[in-house]
């Protein structure tokens, strides 16, 4: 939750001290939600802890899973990062698009199999997954195969000794238990949406004095000012872009006539351009063929 984030209650499920479990509306002021949203609240140790989310039945998302949920939004991090240090997917190997559609799909699938290993090996060394690096077991998997021994049975066995299972130092955040029977259970004819209010739609006429500031839940208004000249600076644009869209175009061969004496008729000399300018004989080309249309050129 944000710091500048106003809220409206609109029904308690529960509230004993730091912990609280509420429907609100977001916004107070100049902008409105929408839809009404559900608010936990708790304290871990020194640090309140307040998540929103659209589920508004705890019983279907009870605090703490909704707690456990946003801690495991670290794990997109964390495969990023594998696809990046360890699958080397910083590095695009091509700019064709078939290229890197094939290193993408290639480092995603081997991904995937690295992931599959390593929580085969935290279930066989009965631990929880995070406590198997995946990092040390990337790195110890290739050395496993040209032993001819097993990786996952070798993880199991060596993992302790070699650092792969270890303590996991991800923050666990644990949250209260709520009782089903505390709820208080929100009214049948609660309305959870209403009329939305924008601040981009809102439109503010009341002036601003001089000297004095706006504040920050004024509207702003989205009336946008016309140039009184916009027409012809349009007008002038399309005939420059007219321009140079002839400028570009092919030239077609030039035509020059000439105008004899008095009594003749004008006689038309066509102007051919001319052959292009073919390479020095003198030059030796290098023997890789890619070269030769570059050296031709020059």
């Amino acid at each position: 939750m944000k710091g500048n984030t106003t809220v409206v209650v609109l029904h308690t499920y529960y509230e004993v001290g730091e912990t609280i479990d509420r429907l609100v509306w977001l916004g107070a002021w100049g902008t409105l939600g929408k839809y009404a949203v559900r608010q936990v609240q708790f304290r871990q140790g020194g640090v309140i802890r307040q998540y929103f989310t659209n589920v508004c039945d705890p019983t279907i998302l009870p605090l703490p899973e909704i707690a456990r949920l946003y801690a495991r939004r670290w794990d997109i991090e964390l495969a990023f990062l594998t696809l990046k240090r360890e699958l080397g997917l910083h590095l695009i190997w091509s700019s064709k698009s078939v290229v890197v559609l094939a290193q993408v799909w290639a480092c995603l699938i081997i991904a995937q199999v690295l992931q599959a290993i390593r929580m085969e090996v935290a279930l066989r060394a009965d631990v929880d997954a995070f406590e198997v690096s995946l990092p040390l077991l990337i790195e110890a998997l290739p050395q496993f195969s040209s032993q001819g021994r097993d990786g996952i049975a070798e993880g199991v066995l060596q993992g302790r000794r070699l650092g792969i299972i270890r303590p996991s130092t991800r923050l666990r955040i644990q949250a209260p238990e709520i009782p089903l029977d505390l709820l208080t259970p929100l009214p049948k004819d609660a309305m959870l949406g209403r009329q939305p209010r924008y601040r981009h739609e809102t439109i503010s006429n009341t002036p601003i004095k001089t000297g004095q500031q706006s504040r920050s839940d004024t509207p702003i208004s989205p009336v946008i000012e016309v140039h009184p000249q916009r027409d012809q600076i349009v007008a002038i644009l399309m005939q420059r872009e007219e321009r140079l869209k002839k400028a570009k175009s092919p030239a077609s061969p030039k035509v020059a006539s000439t105008t004899p004496k008095t009594g003749t008729a004008p006689s038309r000399v066509v102007v051919r351009p001319l052959s292009p300018v073919q390479p020095d004989p003198r030059i030796v080309l290098p023997p890789w063929t890619f070269l030769h249309p570059l050296v031709a050129s020059v």
